[in-house]
């Protein structure tokens, strides 16, 4: 049932065979495309995505962060996502390939940020990362007639049932060096698509947690397992509340409260900022984030398409002439896929 929003997408995909679809797919494909730019500004030497095409100023390189050219899984199931989407069976294979040399143990976990050339700099992995390329492999076996990315897909689900559920919960990472889940979800790390291929009782309680808060303008950032708690932030980042409010629509929630902030907002200033606080709903940040108009022009498409081609008509104006969406002379991963996704779905 909650394939369905993934698979539909995929649909769209045996549209774009004829007339103008074919047109717009080979624009999108251009030497001034987004996916050019990525392919031309991304790709370091050893295959991985890099996050920035360059490091930022003052760089130095954290456990917990990535600002230079350090590949995360993140970056891997987006990518792997966009080239299901748009069926490009070679260079999915060739980046499945990556994942298994660079990402993959033989136990199904998958780190979470590798070096340039693929060398291993962090030792805790990330769910909502895992569960995009898990389920995106799953699809890819049916798509592509696979049986190796089901089989890849399936160890992966095996190490998070086996090594990453604290109090009966999936959690938001597992350390190996300390063979440890984490004591917290972060809602926006729910993939309810990919949960269908866990057993019913564990999807169950997530879908609960979703659900507790449907009603409100900004949901809750994270839950404690072992308290029993919510726990919100004062500044709600709108990427993780975008993802939240993905889930919701797919569990038939009520996701009005937070679809007429977004409507409000956009009408009120002729944009969407990056960051709001959470009592006031007045942004925190002056900055526009791509990868939030990426996110609600997908978000939005089953919901009020044209609202959709409005948030576009915004996005494009940070397009650059060679495609990409750049801050000065840098630019992120993140803020090139969801666009490109967006736009490929939008077309």
């Amino acid at each position: 049932m909650k394939k369905t929003y993934f698979l539909s997408l995929l649909m769209l995909v045996t549209i774009i065979t004829v007339g103008f679809y074919t047109l717009k797919i080979q624009q999108l494909k251009g030497s001034n495309s987004t996916e050019h730019f990525i392919e031309t500004h991304f790709l370091n030497e050893s295959g991985t995505i890099a996050t920035y095409i360059r490091e930022e100023p003052g760089y130095v390189e954290e456990d917990w962060a990535a600002r230079g050219q350090e590949a995360l899984s993140e970056s891997t199931g987006l990518y792997l996502s966009y080239l299901l989407l748009t069926m490009n069976r070679s260079e999915f294979k060739a980046q499945v390939d990556i994942l298994k040399k660079h990402f993959l143990n033989e136990e199904g976990f998958i780190y979470w940020k590798v070096g340039a050339q693929g060398e291993k700099i962090s030792s805790s992995n990330a769910l909502i990362d895992d569960l995009r390329i898990m389920k995106t492999l799953y699809f890819a076996s049916e798509t592509f007639s696979n049986k190796t990315y089901y089989e890849l897909a399936e160890r992966i689900k095996d190490f998070i049932i086996h090594n990453q559920i604290n109090q009966g919960y999936l959690v938001s990472f597992y350390e190996q060096d300390y063979n440890l889940a984490s004591n917290e979800i972060m809602l926006s790390y729910i993939d309810l698509e990919a949960l269908d291929y866990f057993p019913r009782e564990i999807t169950k309680k997530l879908e609960t947690l979703l659900l507790e808060h449907e009603n409100s303008i900004f949901y809750p950032q994270r839950f404690n397992v072992t308290t029993s708690e919510f726990i919100w932030n004062e500044e709600v980042h709108l990427v993780d509340q975008i993802l939240i409010a993905q889930q919701l629509q797919l569990l038939n929630g009520n996701v009005e409260p937070f679809v007429d902030f977004i409507r409000e907002s956009f009408k009120k200033d002729g944009r969407i900022y990056g960051k709001y606080d959470r009592i006031s709903q007045n942004p925190t940040v002056e900055y526009e984030s791509t990868a939030v108009y990426g996110l609600l022009i997908s978000f939005f498409m089953s919901i009020d398409k044209e609202f959709s081609r409005e948030l576009y008509e915004r996005l494009i104006q940070f397009k650059n002439e060679d495609g990409g969406y750049t801050v000065g002379e840098n630019a992120h991963f993140f803020d090139n896929i969801l666009p490109l996704l967006a736009e490929s779905l939008l077309h």
